[in-house]
């Protein structure tokens, strides 16, 4: 049995707010993504974070305060349909889809190829069969937690999450005890910015942009609002509280590994041990309780997976709702709530992008990892951007009640200008505006010319619906939350809320 609904007032602030806190992968972030800064920031990384904890507040920011005005499962392109104009939901839609797309693999690659390995490298298993099979697991797991429902897979999330935020934790006081008396708050100044080429401020604003790609993956609250209770409060909070906690748990973590491993050498820090430099000083401090970060790792990827999972079967479900889709998109089932053909497209992509990518890419499930995050990260600095400018616009159109010229307008125009070198950074051009900025390497610079050839097929794409299907387009900032069951498109109830844009 089928229906077009999903299930309100299901998940509570808690689920909604570790929706969030899992999606962006804590663990993953702290050891892979984030220390890529040392490159150009060295021992001084942690100030670096602080900086882009404040550009990801301002971001966060900006989605909170368009999240409370309106709720929906379809997100980023209702917030700019409302904001810029219903012609470009659809575009922003169809770029959404692009993270979707990708986000699931890039836990799935990174699942198999950690326990393969280690297995390698432990008992001299051969890697590519191990790193196939693990992966396939770890989808099955996630599709099954999601299949379950949102309010059993959020709980997932929340142990997931935990675990992970536990033994990270743990993991970061060993190594400031460890480091004794070498802990200093000197790294959160400039002097440790010592990387060749990139000394003082110049390196730490390098790190901060690298830094950023950390946090990618909080918005996934978004699409959860239609069933999170007192959503308008619910996803808002969740916005701003996310990032916030993610960002202190970084910057300790960070500092943790800073002082233990030598400010001054941290620079470093990413080719030590092979280049599996957590690990390393895991091992140098746990000894085989390094298998515990191992495990943390795992968790990690499963968890981000499960809640990308979730915030992607409702994004296409609230395209299906309103023909952006097929239709069949927005069936859900009776028993769990959960958009059943959006769930199926979602695992048939996963299975495709992970094994193609990890097969055909010289380097493997890492380097698929890195070339399918190359996508995604470039498309969500992108939609952070246009939904600050969204909030910008609208706030200064409307001039509601409770307008603050802080809030609603310089917090979104330094949003985009935060962003806009982090995207720079993530295409690879503007070496002649940033120095730190280089040229992607192949086949890096491929999935950058993939995400723009997206762009431009969204472009063409939102064209055509305005042109031959404008009740689509103007659907786009429907609030199907304020009505009973969800409107289809065309419907009064979809023209109504189009003429509240009017």
């Amino acid at each position: 049995m089928s229906s077009t609904a999903l299930r309100r007032n299901e998940l509570g602030f808690t689920e909604v707010l570790f929706q969030a806190l899992a999606s962006a992968a804590p663990g993953l972030s702290v050891t892979l993504a984030v220390v890529v800064g040392a490159n150009y920031a060295g021992g001084a990384l942690g100030l670096s974070l602080i900086f882009a904890l404040v550009g990801i507040l301002l971001v966060a920011t900006c989605i909170g305060q368009m999240a409370q005005r309106f709720p929906s499962a379809a997100g980023f392109y209702t917030y700019v349909s409302r904001g810029l104009h219903p012609s470009m939901g659809p575009m922003v839609a169809w770029l959404y889809l692009a993270v979707w797309i990708v986000f699931p693999s890039t836990l799935f690659l990174p699942f198999g190829n950690f326990v393969s390995s280690t297995l390698h490298s432990s008992w001299g298993w051969s890697e590519t069969p191990v790193w196939i099979v693990c992966a396939a697991l770890c989808m099955v797991l996630v599709f099954s937690f999601v299949y379950s429902g949102a309010r059993f897979s959020t709980n997932v999330g929340i142990v997931l999450g935990m675990t992970e935020f536990l033994i990270l934790g743990v993991l970061a006081l060993t190594l400031i005890a460890k480091a004794g008396s070498h802990n200093t708050l000197s790294v959160f100044g400039t002097s440790h910015a010592d990387v060749k080429g990139f000394a003082g401020m110049s390196g730490i604003f390098a790190g901060m942009v690298y830094a950023i790609y950390g946090f990618v993956g909080f918005e996934n609250v978004a699409p959860l609002a239609e069933e999170a209770k007192n959503p308008r409060r619910s996803v808002m909070k969740a916005a701003l509280l996310s990032p916030l906690i993610l960002g202190v748990f970084i910057i300790v973590c960070t500092y943790a590994v800073t002082v233990y491993f030598g400010p001054s050498k941290f620079g470093s820090f990413t080719s030590f041990n092979g280049g599996d430099a957590w690990i390393g000083v895991t091992k140098e401090v746990w000894h085989d309780g390094w298998y515990v970060l191992w495990f943390a790792l795992l968790n990690s990827c499963v968890a981000s997976a499960n809640g990308a999972t979730n915030a992607g079967t409702r994004h296409m479900y609230s395209m299906g709702r309103i023909n952006l889709l097929p239709a069949r998109f927005a069936r859900t089932s009776e028993k769990t709530g959960v958009p059943t053909t959006a769930l199926a497209v979602v695992a048939a992509v996963s299975l495709v992008a992970t094994y193609v990518t990890g097969s055909v890419l010289s380097g493997g499930p890492l380097e698929a990892f890195a070339f399918l995050g190359t996508i995604e990260t470039i498309t969500a600095i992108l939609l952070y951007m246009l939904v600050a400018l969204a909030a910008l616009v609208y706030f200064l159109r409307t001039r509601e009640s409770g307008y603050n010229p802080l809030l609603h307008t310089v917090v979104p125009i330094l949003a985009i200008a935060v962003m806009i070198p982090a995207l720079m950074a993530a295409v690879g051009i503007g070496s002649g505006v940033f120095s730190f900025i280089s040229p992607l390497p192949s086949p890096f610079n491929i999935a950058a010319w993939i995400t723009v050839g997206w762009l431009v097929l969204g472009v063409v794409y939102a064209v055509w619906i305005w042109t031959q299907h404008p009740d689509r387009a103007r659907a786009t900032e429907h609030i199907f939350i304020d009505e009973p069951e969800p409107a289809a498109a065309g419907a009064p109830a979809a023209a109504a809320g189009a003429a509240a844009y009017r």
